[in-house]
């Protein structure tokens, strides 16, 4: 495929464009829940949301240095590779980024994992890093690795860590805007003279039991924009290599039996495989079979005008 195809670019465009479409329909309606919070909380809340995205937004700050302690990943240096497989595979994303019209190059990493895995983690485009585990590199096909090297670009493209962060910190807000009357009426309680226990209790469980109700809610909302990205990714590394290395990449991640290590598992929703639970509403990616079956029926392909 040409890097100047003007398929390619209309291609591109319109999952960029499908992307940040999908991602504003999920923002928007959250964000007319935390609009409807404020009628209940009144507008002297306003400074409520700053405590819920501080939160989310500080995690973001310090992903990729988190991301680098926990695996201990080795950033190839550019100008000194130390082997020939680390030029190549520098060498491989920085082709992909060309192709896919990014303007900076991410840090590229390698760590070990038995695991066929990879991840793209960073605040911003310009700040990214895409890192490959040693069962990957070891296990898959160049066609492969360079699909799955596509995949992360897709979600730098994307910026796909901000939204699920902007996400959550939505989230994080509307429980806050539910639970402050709590928290007031608790205060109520306790200044006065006829302070009750039997209230501050029934209080405080009311606002535990909200505030668990609400972040698990949350919570399956923020997996199920996980999914939708996948899927996405994985139709952008098509529009950027053809759908055959995709494909491959994904049957070849459908056979993987090595588990993520433990100290590494806390990042499981941002590899290009995760293990789904018992149902896939409780699970940040879809499974490989329906990965497969969306990118081979054109599911989320760019479609024609």
């Amino acid at each position: 495929m040409s890097i100047n195809s003007s398929d390619h670019v209309a291609a591109i465009a319109a999952l960029k464009s499908l992307s940040n479409a999908k991602f504003l329909k999920w923002f928007l309606l959250l964000n007319g829940a935390l609009a409807l919070g404020l009628l209940w909380t009144g507008p002297g809340a306003l400074l409520v949301p700053l405590l819920g995205f501080a939160g989310a937004l500080l995690s973001l700050v310090f992903a990729k240095w988190l991301a680098k302690r926990a695996h201990d990943i080795r950033v190839i240096d550019p100008n000194n590779p130390k082997t020939s497989e680390e030029r190549q595979l520098h060498t491989m994303v920085a082709d992909l980024v060309a192709r896919a019209g990014l303007e900076d190059m991410p840090e590229v990493g390698i760590y070990d994992s038995p695991d066929m895995n990879a991840f793209a983690t960073g605040m911003k485009p310009s700040n990214a890093l895409i890192a490959f585990s040693s069962g990957l590199l070891n296990n898959m096909e160049y066609d492969q690795i360079q699909a799955v090297a596509a995949h992360e670009i897709a979600h730098i493209a994307n910026r796909d860590m901000l939204g699920i962060v902007l996400l959550q910190g939505v989230i994080n807000s509307i429980v806050l805007f539910v639970t402050l009357p709590l928290n007031a009426f608790r205060l109520l309680n306790m200044s006065s003279n006829e302070r009750s226990w039997l209230i501050e209790t029934a209080l405080w469980l009311v606002k535990a039991i909200t505030a668990i109700v609400l972040t698990f809610l949350g919570s399956l909302v923020v997996k199920a924009f996980s999914r939708s990205r996948e899927y996405r990714a994985d139709a952008y590394a098509a529009a950027l290599l053809g759908k055959e290395p995709m494909v491959s990449a994904l049957s070849a991640l459908s056979t993987d039996t090595a588990k993520i290590p433990l100290e590494q598992s806390a990042y499981a929703a941002f590899k290009v495989s995760g293990r789904t639970s018992f149902s896939e509403i409780f699970s940040t990616h879809p499974s490989i079979e329906k990965r497969l079956s969306a990118l081979v029926e054109g599911t989320y392909a760019p479609r024609s005008k």
